[in-house]
């Protein structure tokens, strides 16, 4: 089944947003979760998350990619191949209107490809997806939702 219609329902297009999405990351490190984060600024989608690839389209986000991958898709189960993808698991979400604390982590967020220390490094251990994760959550405490145990990174110290 289509990933964006399972999660459908959570969509408000009037509203900001954003969700914490989580995969098992790529064969052979699929026991690791890795996590994303999806925006929504009233019906305008992005989605933020750390690839041990650098950005290869936009020099300067270092290992932060932007819309690399469809906004609810889970990882591909091979980084070489398109599919096939691993389910998606909904970690959490913020919403609000204009002035409230999902429109500051939305744009905190979207900043990140500025004020991030370590967009470009990249280890198995941290930092790397779910450390970019953990380090937006820890600056918006008003995030209900958590990384899963498994997300290996997440305790790298920024």
């Amino acid at each position: 089944m289509d990933q964006e219609l399972v999660f459908k329902d959570l969509i408000k297009n009037d509203l900001y947003q954003v969700f914490l999405f989580s995969s098992p990351a790529h064969m052979p490190f699929s026991s690791c979760s890795h996590g994303w984060f999806v925006i929504n600024k009233k019906g305008e989608f992005s989605r933020y998350e750390i690839d041990y690839k650098k950005n290869i389209e936009k020099l300067n986000f270092g290992h932060i990619n932007v819309n690399r991958l469809p906004p609810f898709e889970g990882l591909e189960v091979f980084s070489f191949l398109n599919y096939p993808r691993w389910k998606t698991t909904f970690l959490g979400q913020i919403e609000g209107g204009a002035g409230s604390s999902a429109q500051k982590m939305c744009e905190f967020i979207e900043n990140s490809i500025n004020t991030y220390n370590y967009k470009d490094k990249y280890f198995l251990f941290g930092p790397n997806s779910n450390t970019y994760i953990q380090w937006v959550l820890d600056n918006n405490p008003y995030f209900k939702g958590n990384l899963k145990w498994n997300g290996l990174g997440k305790g790298y110290k920024v």
